[in-house]
């Protein structure tokens, strides 16, 4: 059972969970993989979803998930349920550090915010407003002053 004690280092610099922490939430949380996935690391992102699929899936399905090695909605109880919003902050940060760092790798190439935007399904302005809001800081020397 996971407690807000469990949750005692985070790294203060980066708010992320401690490896110990970390550790603790994986393993509470373990029996939600699929068998073919149990005793691999499929990443932080798939324990959230998984307890959130398995804690809102119709009872009539219960049995169906016990059979992929899934506990049955009927099993999921509140103590994996907060385990897994533990990781989603995390997550989170992840996926974002992730964004910037393919949107820096975009722009070093070539790219415009107006291309990204456009495959992103925003403007320009939106692209960049999104990766400042994400936490992207770079400039680079070739951009006009409405790309930098």
């Amino acid at each position: 059972m996971l407690d807000n004690g469990m949750l005692s280092s985070m790294a203060p610099s980066t708010n992320r969970l401690s490896l110990q922490d970390e550790q603790n939430i994986l393993r509470q949380l373990d029996r939600y993989l699929p068998a073919d996935m149990k005793g691999t690391h499929p990443g932080l992102h798939v324990f959230p979803q998984i307890v959130s699929v398995c804690a809102n899936n119709d009872p009539k399905f219960d049995d169906e998930q016990r059979a992929r090695g899934l506990p049955a909605s009927t099993e999921v109880g509140v103590e994996d349920i907060s385990a897994a919003l533990n990781l989603v902050p995390q997550v989170r940060r992840d996926l974002d550090a992730t964004e910037i760092s393919l949107i820096e790798a975009a722009l070093d190439r070539g790219e415009t915010f107006e291309s990204l935007g456009a495959a992103c399904g925003l403007t320009r302005q939106g692209m960049r407003q999104r990766y400042q809001r994400l936490g992207g800081t770079r400039r680079w020397p070739n951009a006009t002053e409405d790309e930098d």
